[in-house]
């Protein structure tokens, strides 16, 4: 066979497969094109990560764009849908004057998806297995939230990191490296950024599951930051939607079955290794903060 037959045969055999398998062929870091949003506030990272987590979906006329100042105003004043936008009017109005200046609402809240409808694991010892991260991202296109605890962080610069429950979200996934992109909101605006590297990150796996891994880079010792996966929120739908089907089910912390991504056109296969043992064994490199 001539050389140029070889390649003119590799290369269909290639495009064939590609067709026929696109999840083994086209391995790939898969990311959502969300707008970055810095907390307006010391106290308002739950509106930040909640700004994008709503840009994840079309905006919706007649209502303005989502900012983080819009959200702020409408979880003060617990506004959830249109209707409670007319229900609660005089609340919402009375925040939406209060918070014209937005360092007069720079308070602590959760996470609140303006005409979105979520669920959150609301158990304790349970966390997303890979395979339901891999889902949200690849197949839905919805981000994951979630929240780390800072209050026992012991660092050389501790004034540069949160103080105490820090939310943050999840927007990408890599399926070859088994990663997830964590996008963080802090410092907040006014802040001085000494490592702006340190805002979104790919990090494996594992970190999701325990954020103890990771290191202080002025001294390489652990923070000692914790993860609580009881506040995850995921599959994200527009608000009156039915729960989405297909998403891998929540797995206890100390299961010995972990569900690895396979692609939308596969099943989530099981391998017998535990979703947590040594962290430092499911670290595929040092992380550094």
């Amino acid at each position: 066979m001539k050389a140029s037959d070889f390649t003119n045969s590799l290369a269909a055999a290639i495009a064939a497969a590609a067709c026929l398998y696109p999840t083994l062929v086209r391995a790939e870091r898969h990311v959502l094109d969300l707008q970055q949003e810095p907390q307006q506030g010391v106290n308002l990272c739950w509106a930040a990560v909640s700004t994008m987590a709503v840009r994840s979906f079309p905006e919706d006329f007649p209502d303005p764009p989502i900012t983080q100042q819009l959200t702020v105003i409408y979880g003060l004043s617990q506004v959830h849908s249109r209707l409670q936008r007319v229900t609660r009017v005089v609340k919402f109005r009375n925040f939406q004057k209060r918070c014209e200046t937005l360092s007069r609402c720079n308070e602590t809240f959760e996470p609140w998806l303006y005409r979105v409808d979520s669920n959150k694991l609301d158990a304790e010892n349970m966390v997303l297995p890979e395979a339901a991260i891999a889902h949200e991202i690849v197949v839905r296109k919805r981000p994951v939230i979630i929240k780390w605890d800072y209050s026992n962080v012991i660092a050389v610069n501790r004034d540069s990191l949160p103080e105490l429950e820090h939310s943050l979200i999840i927007t990408g996934y890599d399926d070859v490296n088994h990663e997830v992109r964590i996008y963080n909101p802090w410092p907040p605006a006014g802040r001085p950024e000494t490592r702006p590297q340190d805002r979104e990150r790919w990090l494996p796996y594992s970190v999701y599951v325990d954020p103890g891994v990771l290191t202080d880079p002025d001294s390489g010792r652990r923070l000692g930051i914790k993860a609580i996966h009881k506040d995850d929120i995921y599959l994200l739908r527009r608000i009156g939607q039915a729960k989405p089907k297909g998403v891998p089910a929540p797995v206890r912390l100390a299961s010995h079955v972990e569900l690895r991504w396979m692609g939308p056109h596969a099943k989530a296969q099981q391998h017998e290794r535990p979703v947590v043992t040594d962290n430092l064994q499911l670290t595929r490199h040092p992380v550094t903060r």
